[in-house]
């Protein structure tokens, strides 16, 4: 299976996806931390909030799979 660079430092694609997610999370968890609303409610909406950042961070460079990137 053929390895993706990230960038030019030679990141792995998946791993940099992955740390991007991750991060994405924690700003999330940071920024609300469950006072968005009444306490459980504001809970489930962070939760909610942080699988949508995940997924955008997996998904922010999904162009870099195209071999004119590589």
């Amino acid at each position: 299976m053929k390895q993706f660079s990230a960038n030019r430092q030679g990141q792995s694609l998946v791993a940099h996806y992955v740390l991007v997610g991750r991060l994405a999370q924690q700003i999330i968890s940071a920024g609300y931390g469950g006072s968005v609303y009444g306490q459980a409610e504001g809970l489930a909406k962070v939760e909610q909030l942080k699988a949508v950042a995940l997924v955008a961070g997996l998904l922010h460079d999904i162009g870099k799979v195209d071999q004119e990137f590589q």
